[in-house]
């Protein structure tokens, strides 16, 4: 073969025409890295006859490009009689391989990586276990979740409401069968002097010695005891609600200076002959006048008084008529309730609204200042009122209700059982009023007594017994679970309505 050509087609060698050639650039010439040791010759001979040539590059190009290997070109063009042949010689570059096991092994006994593999080995398990400490530092120091606190003896409940002449054995009977405490009326003037004869006085020893608190009902709203000096303008003059009147009647007798109602039908004011001037007086006895500041602290000192004695905690009564409104004005009729339609004329107590006489919104200030003592000298005895707070808001001191277990005592006082009444009653009182903890009385005749417990024991709240009631054991047990005494309230309908259901859960 002559220096100047090369045979591509394989046959044999024929003298050919002296071909010259041309190199090409020296740009073309620079190198390419490949990523794989192949090389791929390529020649492309225009003049090729028989065809063989151009399939075995053009397999080999395939088998070459079906592994993906890109191979940087070279060019150098060869120019012959027949045509030109170009051959594309593949520069091989060598991709980078990591060092292989004898190559590594031979550090595995360095002095210098042996140090570098036990320092790393001890940092990692360093940390690791600070990571560790400084976790259970955290739990450790985080702070807790306060836990409830505990009921008081009078949440725990049952109460129970007695009569003052209750005998020794029989109070200590009760305290045995897991009553919590007893609710005694005061009857006489609450701002006399007492009679340490008096059965209430011996009830409260007796409670005091055996170690059964008994909550003392209350009449904060009347009293005699100043009454004559205020009607001759003494020390005492504003002790009481007066209201002088220029009105007559048809006799030409003084007439009320408006048109409150009494509960008994009739006007809520009475003459003072002497004074000649009305006084307050709806439930018969001189009302007192609380907006004087004087007459606040009288009752403050009257609570005093009777913890002195043993009570350990109060219920008011007749709290909602505490103070009237200071400008007189006549009360509204009624509209909302159709008065007329019920029976009611102008005369009738149910034919007006009672907002100038009864839930005032100073009512919540009076009471919370109360409050406020009995806790005082009580160690945290309850603070009530009997009657049921139609008005709840006026019992609220910034958002807060400022009364211990407020009474509800008509939801179970229906002639008939109404399931879907009671369930949204329940509803309101608990979730929309914000009465966690109400003191539940029920006398009804419509439902047997020991279905009535067993609603009242195991509502949130506290079961009143009354009339001598026995104490249902089997549901006290369950009351002292936290389902009761700490747990969610849910109350629906079933069975189209006709069954009453509520669920308890921690």
């Amino acid at each position: 073969m002559d220096g100047n050509s090369l045979d591509l087609t394989g046959k044999k060698e024929e003298k050919q025409p002296l071909a010259s050639y041309k190199a090409l650039p020296e740009a073309d010439m620079e190198d390419e890295g490949i990523s794989s040791a192949k090389v791929e010759l390529k020649v492309k001979n225009y003049n090729c006859k028989d065809g063989a040539d151009e399939k075995m590059l053009q397999d080999e190009e395939s088998n070459l490009n079906s592994n993906n290997v890109d191979i940087p070109h070279h060019s150098i063009i060869i120019k012959e009689k027949n045509g030109d042949a170009k051959l594309d010689i593949g520069e091989l570059k060598s991709a980078f391989a990591g060092m292989g096991k004898e190559e590594l092994m031979k550090y595995a006994n360095d002095p210098f990586w042996v140090r570098i593999r036990w320092f790393l080995f001890v940092t990692f398990w360093l940390l690791w276990l600070g990571m560790l400490l400084g976790a259970i530092a955290i739990i450790y120091t985080a702070p807790k979740c306060d836990s409830p606190a505990p009921r008081q003896w009078w949440e725990e409940g049952p109460l129970a409401e007695i009569k003052e002449d209750i005998t020794p054995e029989q109070l200590k009977e009760m305290k045995d069968n897991g009553v919590k405490g007893l609710i005694v009326e005061w009857s006489d003037d609450s701002y006399g002097k007492i009679n340490e004869s008096h059965k209430v006085i011996e009830l409260l020893k007796k409670g005091k010695e055996i170690d059964f608190p008994i909550i003392l009902d209350l009449e904060a709203s009347m009293s005699n005891i100043w009454f004559e000096n205020s009607e001759n303008k003494g020390d005492f003059s504003d002790y009481y609600i007066w209201k002088e009147s220029d009105k007559v009647d048809e006799t030409g007798a003084p007439s009320p200076p408006n048109n409150w109602i009494s509960r008994k039908n009739e006007t809520s004011w009475k003459f003072s002959s002497i004074r000649k001037a009305f006084y307050y007086a709806p439930e018969g006895w001189p009302q007192l006048n609380f907006r004087n500041e004087n007459v606040t602290q009288e009752f403050a000192n009257v609570l005093r008084k009777f913890a002195e004695k043993g009570a350990k905690g109060f219920r008011i009564r007749d709290a909602h008529i505490l103070f009237v409104d200071p400008q007189f004005k006549d009360q509204e009729p009624d509209k909302s309730n159709e008065a007329p339609e019920k029976g009611y004329f102008l005369n009738d107590y149910g034919f007006y609204v009672h907002s100038k006489t009864e839930h005032l919104p100073e009512l919540g200030s009076l009471l919370k200042n109360w409050r406020k003592v009995v806790k005082n000298i009580t160690n945290n005895g309850p603070f009530m009122v009997k009657n049921t707070l139609e008005k709840i808001e006026v019992y609220k001191v910034n958002g807060s209700l400022v009364v211990d277990l407020p009474a509800q005592n008509n939801i179970f006082h229906k002639t008939v059982f109404e399931s879907e009444k009671i369930a949204h009653s329940l509803e309101y009182i608990i979730k929309t009023q914000g009465v966690q903890w109400p003191l539940w009385r029920h006398k009804s005749n419509y439902l047997p007594v020991d279905v009535q417990d067993t609603i009242t024991y195991l509502l949130p709240g506290v079961p009143l017994l009354e009339g001598g009631a026995a104490v249902n054991t089997d549901l006290l047990k369950i009351r002292s679970l936290p389902p009761i005494m700490r747990g969610e309230f849910e109350c629906k309908t079933l069975a189209n309505k006709t069954v009453l259901a509520f669920t308890r859960y921690w």
